[in-house]
């Protein structure tokens, strides 16, 4: 792969600029190394960790002008991503075309492989795999050195573990974009590169040999970090790894290769149980009393796993997810391009959950603000708090990336796959007795199909607009056709084989790479 697809982010070069003598970890002359060579290494380490982190939510580097100079378009990284992907999946919508920036995202040419989006994703996750390969590298070279002394092993091997969590995470990404099962024509694939291989450029690799890597390598080293802590939220612990390899068993098992549906599944419910035993206390569901209150909008509530701490320091002000969302916040969505719920699909809510369901009250029909009407706008769901119109100018509500509600969404889907209805029914029991009190006990009379469209539904309610839909509807491979409030293409018909959910390898990655 060219060096235009593997460009180093800034984090990555200064741990570069530290100097390959400080890995020695001894002098030239075999002294011990010092202690201030020690703290530099651990010190070295760490920043190099935080800087994997930050680009969950920095996204592009400010110094790449390929993307960042496009009025800061393609900035924001996994919250971009999520927002696209759902956008795509259609139960998303965006009413009017007032300044395009949301409203292209819906056009449905993401796909392609000269759009803006496909080649900016393909470089991010690469450059994000690469700056994890770096930092594994780096460990591995103190890890191997027998003059290491144990405390900075110990600790090489904690970052290390993060790093290849962090890893498999890109990968993910790469795998629900850029996979399309049974394809042999070449346009579609990822390509496999690991710490040994990072400058050698290669060809695509099958899907089934890098996820299999991926498992591997991760279900390691959740073991290296079960007692890592995460307060702030920000970086990795033990549960939100588990997640990141549920999910890719799930999909694994539930689309991308059926015939591992029994392993899949069953790792990914066995993943999802432990997440569920380990923060049922640290991290509950989302109470129904909370429900239309919470706003999604601050890394302190209980149910977040993992998320950003917004500052206003960090904001990217008008272009950042809540401005797209948010008519309380001075955004795009205040001034008429915003994303709603599909219409079609709010009026479906009584019939898909059941006619008490908090859920659907987190859209409004109608709200006139500002001598404005949004319809359809996700007015209880997505919000600043002070809720005066156009009030929050600093840009700084935080972002969600994992939530504890999504263990026991994983764990009801596998159980259900694997024929454990009843299994299936407890976990959404305890999901539904925070959002419809009412009608828990109606799901003991869901069986088969009602049961799996019942799981289905929930994804799409629960998660919408989180990133989580475009992979759901894979993998129940439901139909869906856009209702009349989308501004581009009205009445279009999608289903999981649409040639839109699948991107094609990069045109600039084609033209550069020998292999392809």
């Amino acid at each position: 792969m060219k060096k235009i697809f593997f460009a180093v982010a800034i984090f990555v070069v200064a741990l570069a600029a530290t100097g390959c003598t400080k890995l020695l970890l001894s002098e030239p002359r075999g002294e011990d190394a010092s202690q201030a060579q020690v703290e530099d290494n651990v010190d070295a380490l760490d920043v190099s960790l935080k800087g994997l982190y930050s680009i969950m939510y920095i996204g592009s580097d400010l110094s790449d002008r390929e993307f960042s100079n496009a009025d800061r378009r393609f900035i924001e990284g996994q919250k971009f991503i999520d927002l696209v992907s759902d956008m795509l999946a259609s139960d998303v919508a965006c009413p009017q075309a007032n300044f395009n920036w949301l409203a292209n995202r819906t056009n449905m040419n993401e796909y392609l492989s000269n759009s803006r989006f496909n080649n900016w994703l393909w470089k991010y996750e690469y450059n994000n795999i690469r700056n994890a390969n770096s930092i594994i590298a780096r460990c591995n070279l103190i890890l191997d050195n027998q003059n290491s002394i144990p405390s900075l092993k110990k600790h090489a091997q904690l970052v290390k573990a993060q790093a290849v969590i962090m890893r498999a995470h890109f990968y993910s990404n790469l795998f629900n974009f850029y996979v399309k099962p049974g394809d042999t024509s070449g346009n579609f694939g990822i390509i496999y590169h690991d710490e040994t291989d990072m400058n050698v450029e290669k060809g695509l690799s099958p899907y089934n040999e890098v996820v299999d890597k991926v498992i591997a390598s991760t279900t390691e080293a959740i073991g290296q970090i079960r007692d890592l802590e995460n307060p702030s939220k920000v970086g990795l612990d033990a549960n939100i790894a588990k997640m990141i390899l549920a999910y890719i068993h799930l999909n694994r098992g539930r689309f991308f290769d059926e015939t591992k549906k029994t392993e899949s599944c069953t790792e990914a419910l066995r993943l999802a149980k432990e997440v569920i035993a380990a923060t049922k206390a640290t991290n509950p569901i989302l109470p129904y009393e909370a429900v239309l209150t919470n706003g999604f909008n601050n890394v302190g509530s209980s149910n977040w796993m993992w998320g950003v701490d917004v500052t206003p320091e960090k904001s990217y002000s008008l272009y950042c997810f809540f401005s797209f969302v948010d008519i309380y916040t001075l955004s795009y969505a205040s001034y008429g391009e915003y994303a709603a719920i599909d219409k079609d699909l709010y009026g479906k809510i009584d019939e898909m959950l059941d006619a008490k369901d908090r859920r659907k009250e987190w859209w409004t029909q109608e709200v006139k603000a500002g001598g404005m009407n949004f319809y359809y706008l996700p007015n209880y769901k997505f919000f600043d708090k002070n809720r005066i119109f156009r009030g929050n100018r600093n840009w700084d509500n935080d972002y969600v990336f994992m939530r504890s509600e999504e263990a026991y969404l994983i764990a009801a889907e596998a159980a259900y796959a694997l024929g454990n209805e009843a299994e299936a029914r407890t976990y959404l029991k305890e999901l539904v007795a925070q959002r419809s009190p009412d009608n828990v006990n109606a799901i003991d009379a869901l069986t088969g199909d009602k049961l799996k469209d019942y799981i289905a539904a929930n994804w799409r309610i629960e998660m919408w607009f989180e990133g989580k839909t475009f992979m759901a509807l894979k993998r129940f491979k439901w139909e869906t056709t856009r209702a009349s409030n989308h501004f581009y293409w009205k009445g279009r018909k999608l289903d999981a084989n649409s040639q839109y959910f699948y991107f094609e390898i990069p045109l600039r990655e084609k033209s550069y790479n020998p292999y392809l």
